[in-house]
């Protein structure tokens, strides 16, 4: 009976150890971000525009959504949990405007915005270019 109850205690350890928070664990980071729109409800990947590595477990995404009826820019931070990647921080940017160059928006992770320029960039920020469009994306990390 000991070692049997041993046997539970230790399977609930791994059972446990392998939990992911309730987010969709996937392959890649862009099929996590397809299996969090599939799996709750978020933003329907159209387009990748970029993926900066920060760390071989962490990638920054932004890419053109759809979400209710409307497109819209988004900035996805997707890490390695357990064998495969999640999403644990997105934002939306809204549409690129030089309307929109002094707005930010901001998690525990990371703040991205609309930017012309990508001159005096600190060390911890990164651009991710947009196609035909004189704004791009300025992520800076925490």
């Amino acid at each position: 009976m000991k070692h049997f109850k041993f046997c539970v205690f230790i399977a609930a350890i791994l059972f446990a150890g392998c939990q992911t928070n309730g987010k969709p664990i996937a392959n890649t980071p862009v099929e996590a971000l397809e299996l969090l729109s599939e799996k709750e409800g978020f933003a329907k990947v159209i387009e990748v525009y970029g993926i900066e590595e920060i760390a071989e477990e962490r990638v920054l995404v932004a890419f053109r959504g759809m979400l209710d009826q409307e497109e819209d820019v988004y900035v996805a931070n997707i890490e390695t949990q357990g064998s495969g990647w999640a999403v644990t921080d997105a934002v939306n940017l809204g549409l690129p405007s030089l309307e929109r160059l002094d707005e930010r928006s901001i998690t525990e992770k990371f703040e991205a915005g609309y930017t012309i320029e990508n001159i005096n960039l600190a060390k911890d920020s990164k651009i991710i270019k947009l196609k035909n469009s004189d704004v791009h994306i300025k992520i800076d990390l925490y």
